[in-house]
This record gives structure tokens, C-alpha cells and sequence, in this order.
């Protein structure tokens, strides 16, 4: 803010937010703003900022500087930054114009669940998932938008559109990678992603210190 240290302006301003926004912590000592003091103002036409330097988004400045890291390195977000945040945006958009709130489906995949819940039923739990993920529904059904699975799957599923993995560890061969990476992508998906996650022990410990195998390992799909 430009204020000299010790400043009378800078002590009002801290008096007034101690006092009347944040509240003590027992706990720690330590002071925390009280979200029950706060009102969120929603104005779909505001203009947000973003700093170049550590990417935070803002609703304003502090006097030309980025208010998380005090870089000058932030402009008003174009229609493109605004675009990049559709997918968190838009369900936001919609639920505040009165529109049904949609959540992300998440279902397991898993051998365990492969055998027929009653003797009458045509599918079973697993294949009725399946068509779910590949938004074959029934009336009354929602499409299943992530599917949890062993890491080898089931033989014989049609993933379809899959698009995205994530896999929770780094799997133990090249082979393996190979095996459930190159799940996605397969139907005329031009771009695909895929995220691994590393666990403690001293294998994916190697590849998270040393990242270039698992970049080999990666290319040679």
C-alpha cells in the first residue's frame, strides 16, 4: 500500500480488520478472518485480474500490484483466461440463474462387483456403469462422468471416449504403463491426459526424485 512502517494509516487499518472481521484462535494464537463477518458479492460482469507472476486470480489490485505475491505483473483477465475456467465457471453460472447443480458421478469398476445383484436383473452393476460412462442411459439414469477401477480393468470393456487417467501409483514396468495409460485416447481423441500419482515407498520414491524414465517410459508409447 505504500505505507511507511509503524504508519498511523497502517495501525487504523490493522485495528479495524482485528476488530471487526477476525476472530482468535486458541488453538494456535493466531488470528483468522470470521466467514461469518463476510457477505460474497456476486457480479458476473466484473472484471478479475492475473498476476503473470504467480498466477493468482483476483478480483482487484492493491495499487497496481498482484495482492498474493506484489508482483506489477497482472492484467484485467481477456475473454481467453476467462474461457480456460469454464469448466468451474459455468456450473457456478448456472446454479446461481436457478438451474439444476449437477455434480461430477463417480463410480467403482471392480471384479467384486461383476456378479448379478438378483436373479431377474438383465445387467449387472458393473455393465450398467459401463453404459452409464458411455452415456448409453436409461430413463431417470445420469451419466457416470469417472469411473474407479483395478489397474488392469476388466477384458473385454469398451471404454470408449476415455479421455483422461489417472493412475495412483507409478505401475511397476514400462509394460504395465503401457497397459493403462494407453487406454485413452483410442477413439478419435486427439489430445489425451494422463496423471500419476506417487506414493511413499522407494519405487515411486526413484521416479519421483529422477523423472526422466518415466519420461522414457512415457515416449516410447
Amino acid at each position: 500500500m505504500g505505507w511507511q512502517k509503524y504508519s498511523y494509516e497502517a495501525e487504523v487499518f490493522a485495528e479495524t480488520l482485528q476488530k471487526h472481521f477476525m476472530d482468535y484462535s486458541h488453538v494456535n494464537g493466531r488470528l483468522y478472518i470470521n466467514l461469518g463477518k463476510v457477505i460474497p458479492r456476486y457480479d458476473a460482469n466484473h472484471v478479475w485480474f492475473k498476476c503473470g507472476q504467480c498466477s493468482e486470480l483476483t478480483p482487484y489490485m492493491l495499487k497496481g500490484h498482484c495482492p498474493s505475491c506484489g508482483s506489477e505483473d497482472i492484467h484485467a483477465m481477456t475473454e481467453q483466461d476467462v474461457d480456460a475456467l469454464s469448466f468451474w465457471r459455468k456450473p457456478v453460472e448456472e446454479a446461481m440463474n436457478g438451474r439444476q447443480i449437477h455434480v461430477i458421478d463417480t463410480e467403482e469398476h471392480t471384479a467384486q462387483l461383476s456378479h448379478k445383484d438378483q436373479c431377474d436383473d438383465w445387467w449387472s452393476k458393473t455393465e450398467r456403469c459401463e453404459m452409464r460412462f458411455q452415456d448409453m442411459l436409461q430413463k431417470g439414469e445420469l451419466p457416470v462422468d469417472i469411473l474407479s477401477s483395478t489397474a488392469t480393468m476388466e477384458a473385454g470393456i469398451d471404454i470408449g471416449s476415455l479421455v483422461a487417467i489417472g493412475l495412483r501409483n507409478i505401475p511397476p514396468t514400462r509394460e504395465n504403463y503401457q497397459q493403462r495409460a494407453g487406454r485413452a485416447g483410442r477413439r478419435g481423441a486427439s489430445l489425451s491426459t494422463i496423471i500419476t500419482f506417487c506414493e511413499d515407498g522407494p519405487h515411486d520414491s526413484l521416479y519421483l526424485t529422477n523423472p526422466l524414465p518415466a519420461k522414457i517410459r512415457a515416449l516410447t508409447l
